[in-house]
């Protein structure tokens, strides 16, 4: 878990490697990443949780942070994931900008896209938790995990480096 309020896990079987935890505070929101050793290469993972978007400042907020996530992960060359509750469904405006303009793909393609997040009741769910890959990864599976006792519902993928 790579923040307080980040629900998404990565699973990975097989992973011996060296790992660095690095913290980055950026304008107005926080983004956290790790550089991996995996495979004799480094590969970025990446964990944010942009503002909630409740009201127009709000979305106007989270918009904004998005956007700078994608310029964040824009710039990287390296093998790439990124994961977080992104308070924003993969057809909102910003998350499709991310898939535009990044080479990054969801990891529930081929898996089937599931609500996280609830709003008092089933009928009005969003996918919220997020793990996002770049072309080097291949994910195995993509599933919702239980009730943990938040709000959210965690994501829990397996992912390979191709």
């Amino acid at each position: 878990m790579f923040m307080g309020s980040l629900i998404t896990v990565l699973t990975v079987a097989g992973f011996f490697g060296q790992y660095a935890w690095s913290l980055d505070i950026m304008s107005h929101f926080r983004i956290q990443y790790a550089v991996l050793e995996w495979q004799d290469q480094p590969v970025m993972v990446y964990g944010a949780h942009p503002n909630p978007p409740l009201g127009i400042r709000g979305t106007q907020q989270r918009d904004s942070e998005l956007t700078e996530i994608r310029h964040i992960l824009g710039r990287e060359t390296q093998p790439l994931i990124l994961l977080g509750d992104l308070n924003a469904s993969p057809w909102s405006a910003p998350m499709r900008q991310i898939f535009a303009e990044t080479d990054l793909r969801h990891g529930s393609h081929g898996h089937g896209i599931r609500p996280t997040w609830w709003f008092g009741t089933q009928l009005l769910a969003l996918p919220y938790d997020h793990i996002l890959v770049s072309s080097e990864w291949q994910v195995l599976t993509y599933e919702i995990g239980p009730d943990i006792g938040s709000d959210h519902f965690p994501v829990l993928a397996d992912v390979v480096l191709e």
